[in-house]
């Protein structure tokens, strides 16, 4: 989706991910505004890091636990394995369902999934032997896993864009950075964990903490402004496609590039 040239950064905003009056006064306060910005980098950022945490501690503890019930190797793999099949198939999807202003409740949504999925994934450690029951169940919580996970990927990118638009790389660079550090104390955590209360507590810890982010994610940046930006566009916001079109279509030789200073281009 491409917006209009001609709207302000605060209008873009309210077409991409909506909001509520509350957020106008701190669209317009440069101070509030800019606490905003740097709470919505910081829970996506920390999300990210307990997201991460999740993988590492799953993949040393989860083939121990599951092995001590009898599950073989192939079906541990299968389990594994649903999680990145659902997130690649997912992530193909969801950027055709999710509507534009519909992804700020979508990230919140695929947050708190995630997190009821992570301790769903500690209550299989509850259960008794490696039967059809076993299996069955924990391939549906690894799916569920993947695609939330697909749906907060999807989202955040969009999220992190409208807060940060200068800072894109920056920004970017900060969100893998968290999510990598959480694979890397993920272990260290997990273990001490582990030594506490065995398989389900880590998984239970993490769901909780990843709820109650998601919870949290409903007051990242204000993405809104109810009153028109006058100075800027003289009709209501709205999505257009603007497209740089030559007056004369013939200018453009497929041989040869023109000067683009002697185009004459018009908005359609």
């Amino acid at each position: 989706m491409e917006l209009d040239a001609g709207l302000s950064q605060p209008n873009q905003a309210k077409i991409l991910l909506g909001g509520s009056k509350r957020e106008d006064a701190a669209i317009k306060d440069p101070k509030l505004s800019r606490f905003y910005r740097i709470w919505t980098l910081c829970l996506l950022s920390f999300t990210s890091t307990l997201i991460g945490m999740h993988y590492s501690i799953a993949a040393p503890f989860f083939p121990l636990d599951a092995e001590s019930k009898g599950a073989s190797r192939k079906q541990i793999g299968a389990i594994l394995g649903c999680d990145m099949a659902a997130m690649g198939v997912v992530s193909l999807i969801f950027p055709m369902l999710v509507k534009p202003k519909q992804i700020k409740l979508s990230y919140c949504i695929g947050t708190i999934a995630i997190g009821i999925g992570f301790a769903a994934f500690g209550e299989i450690g509850f259960m008794h032997g490696a039967g059809f029951l076993y299996v069955g169940s924990s391939c549906c919580v690894t799916t569920a896993i993947g695609a939330s996970c697909a749906l907060v990927y999807v989202t955040v990118i969009p999220l992190l864009t409208v807060a940060y638009p200068d800072k894109l790389s920056l920004v970017f660079a900060i969100y893998q950075v968290a999510y990598g550090l959480g694979q890397t104390a993920g272990p260290v955590i997990g273990a001490l964990l582990y030594t506490l209360g065995g398989y389900p507590v880590p998984f239970l810890c993490l769901g909780v903490s990843i709820i109650i982010c998601g919870c949290l994610s409903f007051t990242v940046h204000p993405l809104h402004c109810h009153k028109q930006d006058t100075n800027n566009s003289q009709s209501s916001p709205k999505c257009c496609i603007l497209r740089l079109v030559p007056e004369n279509p013939r200018h453009l030789d497929t041989c040869s590039v023109p000067d683009i200073n002697s185009l004459d281009f018009r908005v359609q």
